[in-house]
C-alpha cells in the first residue's frame, strides 16, 4: 500500500486518502493511457495540450503538478529534465499493469520532495502458478491499431510477466478552426501522428526460505507530430524514450522484512523544429533500504535509508547545461492497530546537497463506527527547485534561472467520513487544505521566482457508490477545488 509503503490493505491506510483502480477497473473503462484512467479519480486534474502524446500533467486538489511524484513500482519517474521536475505521463499506456494506487495529501515524509500534494504508484503485474499466452488486435478512426501480446507464467522458484504493445494513430490537426486563418496558403491541415512502442517486464527469482530478487523493468519508445501555438506545422516533431527499472533484494529473517532496492529512472526527449532539434536527458537513480518490523501484533514499525541522484544533460535553444544533485534521507514510520481505532504516524531527514537538511512528518489516525469510517490527516511537505529552474540560462524570452530560490514547504490536513449504507451502497465526503509557503513561479522578464506569501488551496472530494447487481456497479465523485494565491 502506497500509503503505508507497507503490504498493507486499504483498511489498515490510517487517515489516508486513498483510491485503487484494479486491472479490472482499467479493462472495462476501454482506455489507453493511464492519463486517462486517473482522470475520474477524486481530488485530480489532468490538463494536456493536444491529442494522446501531447504534453500532459497532474494536478492534484489545486496543486501545481510538480507537487505530484508519480512512481512505477515504486521508482520515482518525475523528469529531473523537466523544468519544474514534474511527471511525465503522456505517454504511459496501461498495458501489464496490476492497479494504479493514488494517494492524496501531503507525503513527503514517506517519500521526499515532490510528493507534496500526493503519490501515484503504477503497479505492475506479477507471474503466477498458471502459465498463460495472450494476444490482441485493435482499431478504429483516424487510422488508429494497436497490437499487443505478452505471457505469464512461473517455472520453479521462477515467476515471470512480460508484455509488449505497439499502438499507432494518424491523428488530426489540433490547431483550433478560428486560428486556422493564420496560414490562409494552407488548403489542408497535415495530421498529427502518434505511435508508442511499450515493452514491460516483472520477473522473480527464489533464492531461498528467507531470501527473494525481483526485478521489474518499463522501455517506451513515442514519437509525436506537433502543432505551434497558433498555426499548423508539418516539421515539428518529438521523440521521447523513456526506461525504469528497479532491482530489488528482500529478507524475511522474521520479525525484521528488509528490502534492499537499486531504482532507476531514464528520460530522453528530442524536439524538432525544422532543422533545429532541442535535447533533454534526465536521470535518476536511488540506492535503498527498508525495514519492516513486526513490533507486537498490533504495531509496525518502518525505518528506511535513500541516497538518490538525479541530473539533466540538455541542449536546448542554443545552449547546454549539465548539472545534478544528491539527497540522502531516513525516514521512520510507525502503524498502530487498536480495536477499531488505526493511527499512522510518519517523520522524514533529508540531506540535500544544496539547500541542507530537511525534516517533515505527518500523522494520520482513523476510526471506524459502525458503519461510518471517520478519517484524518495533517503533515508538512517540500519541494526543492529542479535543476533546471536554479541553473538554466537567459534566452530570448529574459531571463529564466534563479540559483538563489529556496524550497516550497507546505502544511496540509484533511478531514472526511465514509458510510455504508448496505453492504452495496457507501458515500462520503473529504475537506482539504494545503497552504504553500515560498511557492516557485515562473515570470515573465523575471524568469523563476519565490512568490511572496501563502498559496493556499482548499475543497471537497465527494463519492459515491453502488453495486445494485454482479455484473453492474455505478459510481459518481464530484471535487470542489479552490486555489488562491497572494497578491
Amino acid at each position: 500500500m502506497s500509503a503505508t509503503k507497507t503490504l498493507n490493505s486499504i483498511s489498515d491506510a490510517g487517515g489516508s486518502s486513498v483510491t485503487v483502480i484494479t486491472a479490472e477497473d482499467i479493462a472495462n473503462s476501454g482506455k489507453e493511457t493511464v492519463a486517462e484512467v486517473i482522470k475520474g479519480v477524486p481530488g485530480i486534474d489532468i490538463a494536456s495540450s493536444g491529442g494522446i502524446g501531447s504534453t500532459t500533467s497532474i494536478f492534484m486538489r489545486g496543486a501545481d503538478s510538480k507537487n505530484v511524484l508519480l512512481l512505477i513500482d515504486g521508482v520515482p519517474t518525475n523528469d529531473p529534465s523537466e523544468m519544474s521536475r514534474a511527471a511525465s505521463i503522456a505517454n504511459l499506456t496501461v498495458d501489464n499493469i496490476e492497479r494504479i494506487e493514488v494517494v492524496r495529501g501531503p507525503l513527503s515524509s514517506l517519500y521526499g520532495a515532490s510528493a507534496s500534494a500526493g503519490v501515484i504508484n503504477i503497479i505492475t503485474k506479477r507471474g503466477g502458478v498458471e502459465s498463460s499466452v495472450y494476444g490482441g488486435v485493435e482499431g478504429g478512426s483516424f487510422g488508429t491499431n494497436k497490437f499487443y501480446g505478452g505471457a505469464t507464467g512461473m517455472k520453479g522458484l521462477f515467476d515471470y510477466a512480460v508484455n509488449v504493445s505497439r499502438y499507432r494513430t494518424d491523428g488530426f490537426s489540433t490547431v483550433d478552426e478560428r486560428n486556422r486563418c493564420i496560414n490562409p496558403g494552407n488548403a489542408e491541415y497535415e495530421d498529427d501522428s502518434y505511435e508508442n512502442t511499450t515493452w514491460s517486464g516483472n520477473f522473480g527469482l527464489k533464492l531461498s526460505s528467507v531470501a527473494s530478487l525481483r526485478t521489474v523493468l518499463r522501455y517506451t519508445d513515442a514519437a509525436l507530430d506537433y502543432d505551434a501555438s497558433n498555426a499548423d506545422s508539418s516539421v515539428n516533431s518529438s521523440d521521447t524514450k523513456s526506461f525504469n527499472g528497479r532491482i530489488a533484494l528482500t529478507l524475511d529473517t522474521k520479525p525484521l522484512f528488509s528490502t534492499f532496492s537499486y531504482d532507476f529512472n531514464s528520460i530522453d526527449r528530442d524536439y524538432t523544429e525544422g532543422t533545429t532539434v532541442n535535447r533533454y536527458h534526465g536521470y535518476l537513480y536511488d540506492l535503498g533500504w527498508q525495514g519492516d518490523i513486526a513490533a507486537t501484533a498490533n504495531n509496525t514499525v518502518t525505518v528506511g535509508l535513500n541516497y538518490q541522484n538525479e541530473s539533466l544533460d540538455n541542449n536546448a535553444w542554443g545552449t547546454a547545461m549539465d548539472k545534478s544533485v544528491d539527497t540522502k534521507s531516513a525516514f521512520l514510520q510507525e502503524q498502530w492497530h487498536i480495536g477499531e481505532f488505526d493511527l499512522v504516524g510518519a517523520v522524514r531527514f533529508e540531506d540535500h546537497e544544496t539547500f541542507g537538511n530537511k525534516t517533515t512528518w505527518r500523522v494520520a489516525p482513523s476510526y471506524v463506527l459502525g458503519d461510518t469510517k471517520l478519517k484524518f490527516s495533517y503533515g508538512t511537505g517540500y519541494t526543492a527547485p529542479s535543476l533546471y529552474q536554479l541553473y538554466s540560462t537567459a534566452s530570448d524570452w529574459g531571463p529564466s534561472g534563479n540559483d538563489q530560490l529556496k524550497p516550497e514547504t507546505s502544511r496540509g490536513w484533511d478531514a472526511g467520513f465514509e458510510q455504508k449504507v448496505v453492504d452495496n451502497l457507501k458515500f462520503g465526503a473529504t475537506y482539504f487544505r494545503t497552504d504553500y509557503d515560498d511557492r516557485i513561479d515562473f515570470v515573465s522578464g523575471s524568469g523563476y521566482v519565490q512568490v511572496p506569501g501563502k498559496t493556499k488551496t482548499s475543497g471537497v472530494e465527494s463519492f459515491v457508490e453502488w453495486n445494485p447487481l454482479e455484473q453492474l456497479f455505478l459510481a459518481g465523485n464530484y471535487t470542489y477545488t479552490y486555489t488562491r494565491n497572494p497578491l
